[in-house]
């Protein structure tokens, strides 16, 4: 779950300029449609013309409940052009795990579309980095950029941010897909794609089809010069994988593990089942599935 604080400025600043210089230019892909700049702006304008008359003031705190889409986009900048914070809940929240989320930010109204959580709270000064955070990777007006990420990460959002700031084009889905992955790529002349922990491992397992533009392969990458490692002969450092695809890395430490892309607190696993009346106690830690991701 993310909290955005102070967003008005970003919202009426970053987002303005770049509809006044590309307003036609598709800023949204989503569904074999595209969506410009011009008419993702003045969606957002009227997401805000209802959301003032809800009789909520600045700093005020909304929550969004809703897979990537379009309208997740501009309700997102409806709010932030009203100076309200725009609490955006993780759509897998269920139960105790969705009330804390929602009452730890003291939310005012929630927008549904289609140890516990903690909120993540970004000022305005953090939005206007992520937004130019695509800047020192050279990316230009023309790129499109896949954002497979769900926009309540941090992560996913910073795609969104960057594209309204660039003008660039970014596609979206509704929720990630592995099979369709390199075809999107290909029907959308993806040129950049934001990835974090298994994202490549779940391409990597997917059958090669005849579709596929290449054979499917990761390279060593230097995250400081933002390009690819390579050797002597000026050819890209290809990393090993074994045989179940698995590629090893240096992870953060913490009370959490990963299951399908997703931390977990083993904290809250254990709260809930020590909720039992025939458990006294439980210790919960990550462990290697066969068979599983």
């Amino acid at each position: 779950m993310s909290t955005f604080r102070d967003g008005a400025l970003l919202a009426a600043g970053g987002t303005a300029d770049t509809v006044k210089r590309f307003p036609q230019r598709t800023y949204i892909i989503y569904e074999d449609r595209y969506y410009s700049f011009e008419y993702v702006n003045t969606q957002a304008y009227r997401v805000a013309n209802i959301i003032s008359q809800w009789g909520l003031k600045q700093e005020d705190s909304v929550s969004i409940l809703g897979n990537n889409s379009p309208d997740f986009i501009w309700t997102f900048l409806g709010l932030l052009k009203l100076g309200i914070i725009a609490t955006l809940l993780n759509t897998n929240g269920r139960g105790e795990t969705l009330i804390n989320a929602i009452d730890v930010t003291d939310t005012k109204s929630v927008i549904v579309g289609q140890g516990l959580p903690k909120a993540a709270i970004a000022m305005q000064g953090k939005l206007t980095q992520w937004a130019k955070l695509f800047l020192s990777i050279d990316v230009k007006p023309d790129d499109v950029i896949y954002d497979v990420l769900p926009f309540y990460h941090g992560v996913g959002l910073t795609g969104m941010l960057g594209a309204a700031e660039l003008g660039c084009s970014i596609l979206i889905r509704k929720k990630f897909s592995a099979h369709n992955f390199l075809a999107d790529c290909r029907i959308y002349k993806v040129t950049i794609v934001q990835y974090i922990g298994e994202l490549c491992r779940y391409v990597l397992t997917v059958p090669e089809n005849r579709l596929d533009p290449a054979p499917k392969f990761l390279v060593k990458y230097n995250v400081v010069t933002a390009t690819p490692l390579r050797d002597k002969s000026g050819r890209c450092i290809k990393v090993e994988i074994d045989k179940d695809y698995f590629v090893y890395f240096h992870d953060r430490v913490g009370d959490t593990f990963r299951w399908k892309g997703e931390n977990v607190s083993t904290t809250e696993v254990a709260n809930i089942m020590t909720a039992l009346p025939l458990i006294l106690d439980a210790n919960v830690y990550g462990i290697t599935v066969p068979g599983k991701y």
